[in-house]
């Protein structure tokens, strides 16, 4: 049975507490997603107070976290 919204999102927040404590958290934005390298996957962009974004994906099947990354929001340049 397929993980709810709220479950990813308990999910994300107990990454975040774990592994990136220093960020603090001020907007999610939260898709459900079909990625070509993982599946179908809550896919949880959260935007830190410390001008970073981390991104999360959980499989939506099994509630396993598939991927991670952090990435300073300075990093992503406009053409």
């Amino acid at each position: 049975m397929p993980i709810a919204k709220m479950e990813a999102l308990e999910k994300m927040v107990d990454v975040q507490k774990k592994k990136y404590k220093a960020e603090v958290p001020i907007k999610a934005l939260v898709l459900i997603q079909n990625d070509k390298d993982f599946g179908t996957v809550w896919n949880i962009t959260v935007i830190t107070m410390q001008f970073n974004t981390l991104n999360i994906k959980i499989d939506a099947d099994t509630g396993k976290v598939v991927d991670e990354n952090m990435t300073n929001i300075l990093h992503y340049k406009t053409r």
